[in-house]
């Protein structure tokens, strides 16, 4: 067997053990609105929001979070 049919056996024989996907999103997308989902959350919690408003105010909670995670990652 040569060099090169042995290297090549070699990463065959390499078993994929993980997969991640990101679905979020991207592959699935949630039955309800992401609003509904947090006033639905907040009311689990005893506070009560106007899903409209939630709604509304979703561009600033995305840029909220953006500015978060473009400091470093450790609200994770």
């Amino acid at each position: 067997m040569s060099a090169m049919e042995s290297s090549s056996n070699d990463i065959v024989q390499k078993r994929i053990s993980t997969v991640f996907f990101d679905v979020g999103h991207t592959l699935l997308k949630p039955g309800i609105s992401e609003a509904q989902v947090f006033t639905e959350a907040a009311a689990e919690e005893g506070v009560y929001l106007d899903p409209k408003a939630v709604e509304r105010h979703m561009p600033k909670m995305y840029e909220f979070y953006e500015e978060l995670y473009e400091k470093d990652d450790s609200f994770w």
